[in-house]
């Protein structure tokens, strides 16, 4: 019987593990080329400046952790792919960078529409156009969440040694 339910494991941790490499690599890869093409358009995204002067640091650091996120998510995918120790923390640091980045850009966005940066609108149309960004912020989340609720599971966890908790086998040069 316990044969029976380690194997199941196994095979559950290793779809798993494929799924977050196929998925990964593939929204990584979408996601780099869109920052590309934005930075090729639109120039390099850390020059606006808002009314609150605080907001114009907090956003340049927001959108720097966006724009990097996907390469740390490819790089960790190619580790999991790789079966390196060093691949469950650059994942899981990927999904705090990537959900840190969209939420801060969003509530820098979201102050300087209520604080009046759009002109002659009522306050019920700033609150509506603040509030509906917070919506592409959640659905960009999805991925980032599922994937740390995924590596956070036990049976996964624990079936790969490249799922280990911590920092140690990047520190330790493993």
């Amino acid at each position: 019987m316990a044969d029976t339910s380690d194997h199941t494991s196994s095979k559950l941790a290793e779809r798993i593990r494929r799924w977050i490499v196929g998925a990964g690599y593939i929204l990584g890869g979408w996601a780099i080329l869109q920052s590309a093409l934005l930075l090729l358009t639109w120039g390099l995204p850390f020059n606006r400046y808002f009314r609150i002067e605080v907001l114009t640091p907090i956003h340049r650091l927001a959108t720097a952790s966006w724009l990097v996120a996907p390469l740390v998510l490819v790089a960790g995918c190619w580790g999991l792919q790789q079966h390196r120790r060093w691949a469950r923390p650059v994942l899981l640091t990927y999904a705090v960078m990537w959900v840190a980045g969209m939420f801060g850009a969003q509530a820098v966005q979201f102050i300087d529409s209520v604080s009046g940066a759009h002109g002659d609108l009522t306050f019920r149309q700033l609150l509506t156009m603040a509030l509906s960004g917070f919506d592409l912020a959640v659905y960009a989340s999805v991925f980032p969440v599922l994937l740390v609720l995924c590596l956070l599971r036990p049976e996964v966890r624990d079936h790969f040694p490249e799922f280990r908790s911590g920092f140690a086998p990047i520190i330790n040069g493993e």
